[in-house]
């Protein structure tokens, strides 16, 4: 029982990374497309590494927290140790939905690129466009509010453990809030993301031309 505990905590851990990894890519792939019909190969040089580099220090975290981290956090057994693994959880939700919110920005980024090149392309309303600088504050925003909103929940338990004391089944119940908040998240960036694809399908069929 004890071995079967152990290799679905191991499962877990690679999936969550196995899905980090695949929101990544698809991230990556976005923005070098979104570059490439810009001209602007050379962004992805630091991308790249920066990613790799990150989902490194992830598997890192999730399979040698206790060894790394035990000793300066006290994290032997007890209330500290529960918060600093449901506080793991509620972290790559996070990342998940930051990447996600990322994507979208690119994909709103791309149908407006393609909108306007069609537009240009057909001598129609060829006025002056940056579909860069329209959307330039997208990925600070979507960094700062949700990187922002998960310090402050993890706050707000630190808190409440300090001074009302808080119960292992407190905190479970206090981490999974936070997971539906980020499901509400996830949705509401998946269906962005969907219809803005689908808007961009209809514009290239439409035309029935690719993007010069």
């Amino acid at each position: 029982m004890t071995l079967l505990r152990f290799d679905i905590h191991i499962f877990y851990k690679v999936m969550a990374l196995f899905w980090t990894l695949a929101e990544g890519l698809i991230f990556v792939y976005l923005r070098w497309g979104f570059l490439s019909l810009k001209g602007e190969k050379r962004g992805q040089r630091v991308v790249v590494p920066v990613f790799v580099a990150a989902f490194l220090l992830l598997t890192v975290l999730i399979f040698a927290w206790k060894s790394l981290l035990g000793p300066f956090l006290h994290l032997d057994e007890g209330i500290h140790l529960t918060i600093y693994r449901k506080a793991v959880w509620s972290f790559f939700c996070t990342i998940w939905i930051v990447l996600e919110g990322m994507i979208m920005v690119y994909v709103l980024r791309l149908y407006r690129l393609v909108n306007q090149s069609l537009k240009k392309k057909d001598k129609n309303a060829p006025g002056s466009f940056s579909p860069g600088r329209e959307f330039a504050y997208g990925i600070p925003a979507v960094l700062l509010a949700l990187f922002g909103l998960f310090l402050f929940y993890e706050y707000l338990i630190l808190r409440l453990e300090d001074t009302v004391g808080l119960t292992a089944e407190h905190v479970r119940h206090l981490s999974l809030f936070y997971v539906r908040i980020c499901g509400l998240f996830w949705i509401a960036f998946e269906w962005i993301v969907a219809f803005i694809g689908v808007k961009t399908y209809l514009v290239l069929k439409r035309t029935g031309r690719s993007v010069p």
